[in-house]
């Protein structure tokens, strides 16, 4: 075990360690020539990238873009979250970031897993590593295997066709998270299937494993979820470092944004914001749009 650089230093820790497991692999079987190659292809641009990123945002775009299982395991008391009836105080391996996405729709990778374990503020990697980590607060009887399969979430996922007699909405998050929280849940729905004969709908939270893309898949209370967030499509939407996260919003129809009686310059709302200045100097009209100077 060796500890990997703390702080600032975390995600070019990660992208040293992945540079030199890459040259390892015969040189006609390496993506990358270059440690510049690397940088170049996580950063797509030259923008400057943000010095607020968190976390979780670096490693969602450094494990899409490079195609790489990246895991961060914490560990946490079981007392806390599960019954345990040793007299010794025990824990348990837990999600601090993981990508479901990558692990189970971008296979095969681009390098082995990565698995960086964070003990007492510091960051190690290990020879040994835990086959699966908990990335929800459910035990293993709520599985789901008893009403879907494996087999056809990895499908829903895939958006491929299939023919089931009920509804299906996927959840999966980057990192651990309560049950309870509704609203995390429902800010991480990776999949969603629609029957045409049945309304009842199944909740599923998806929890992958570290090392492969075997899932355990946990049967949720049903809860209340916006229709506006069920798009397969939605998935994919993965901001890039210099953008801000991607948000939800609910516009209002058509006919009010879009209000087809006025030229777009002559729009009451484009007046209120882009107003000129009384200063400026009208020199008329063409197509019925005033034009300034």
């Amino acid at each position: 075990m060796y500890l990997i650089h703390n702080g600032l230093l975390f995600t070019d820790s990660i992208l040293q360690y992945l540079w030199l497991q890459q040259q390892e692999k015969p040189i006609n079987q390496r993506k990358f020539q270059t440690f510049n190659d690397i940088i170049e292809a996580v950063k797509l641009t030259p923008c400057k990238l943000s010095n607020n990123l968190n976390l979780r945002r670096t490693l969602q775009h450094m494990s899409w873009i490079l195609n790489v299982n990246i895991n961060v395991i914490g560990f946490r008391s079981s007392k806390q979250y599960y019954k345990c009836f040793h007299t010794a105080q025990c824990y348990f391996p837990y999600y601090i970031f993981q990508n479901t996405l990558v692990k189970l729709l971008r296979s095969p990778h681009l390098l082995p897993p990565l698995i960086i374990y964070y003990y007492k503020k510091k960051y190690f990697i290990s020879s040994q590593n835990v086959s699966t980590a908990c990335l929800i607060d459910i035990q293993l009887y709520q599985s789901s295997s008893h009403i879907i399969s494996n087999e056809k979430i990895i499908d829903i996922l895939n958006n491929t066709d299939i023919n089931l007699s009920f509804n299906v909405i996927l959840y999966s998050t980057y990192s651990w998270a309560l049950h309870k929280n509704k609203n995390i849940l429902n800010n991480n729905i990776v999949g969603c299937y629609f029957s045409k004969d049945n309304t009842n709908i199944v909740q599923i939270f998806i929890s992958p494993h570290t090392l492969n893309n075997e899932f355990c898949a946990y049967l949720l209370e049903p809860f209340n979820t916006p229709q506006y967030l069920l798009n397969n499509n939605s998935k994919f939407a993965i901001p890039h470092l210099i953008e801000q996260d991607k948000t939800n919003i609910i516009t209002k129809n058509k006919e009010e944004m879009l209000n087809q009686n006025y030229c777009i310059c002559d729009h009451p709302e484009t007046q209120r914001i882009f107003l000129p200045n009384k200063t400026c100097y009208n020199i008329g009209k063409i197509n019925n749009c005033n034009l300034f100077i």
